[in-house]
């Protein structure tokens, strides 16, 4: 969907400079118009609420690339250590929290990315095997294991039971 600003009622004509509104006509205009006009009641804008005008203004009003990585990092020195609000469970700073000193979202791959250098999960090292050794069974008593099994006798304290 297009962005548009419509004038409402009760006036019928206004000019901003740049643009002149009509009552009861859409107006096609850019995404800086259609933002300073949302929050005015005189003007009824459409298409902001799409997912591409969305996207749009995300990217707009957040940096990219090395610049978010430096604001991520600058605002986890702006935040409390002692607070355990300002970390997750593994001991990181929160992505929220990071997000809600910069005012925009920011995921757990960017916060790791920038302070991590991209490495989101400590990669484990190989662990050198152990060396192998014989092992040798020692038995306690050897001269029970070497006579051979008894044969079931009868219990003479159980004798005439009934089986």
């Amino acid at each position: 969907m297009e962005l548009s600003v419509e004038l409402q009622p009760p006036l019928l004509r206004y000019n901003d400079g740049k643009n002149t509104f009509m009552r009861g006509v859409a107006k096609p205009v850019d995404l800086e118009t259609a933002r300073l006009y949302e929050n005015n009641p005189r003007f009824k804008v459409t298409g902001l609420n799409t997912r591409a005008a969305i996207d749009a203004i995300a990217t707009a009003t957040r940096p990219q690339g090395a610049a978010l990585h430096e604001a991520i990092r600058a605002a986890t020195a702006d935040l409390e250590p002692d607070d355990d609000a300002n970390f997750d469970r593994n001991g990181k700073f929160s992505h929220l929290a990071i997000s809600n000193v910069l005012g925009y979202s920011v995921s757990p791959e960017e916060r790791d990315a920038a302070l991590h250098g991209g490495a989101s999960k400590p990669k484990l090292e190989a662990a050198e095997p152990a060396p192998s050794t014989p092992i040798t069974i020692i038995k306690k008593n050897p001269a029970a294991a070497a006579a051979p099994a008894k044969t079931a006798t009868a219990d003479p304290t159980t004798r005439g039971a009934i089986d």
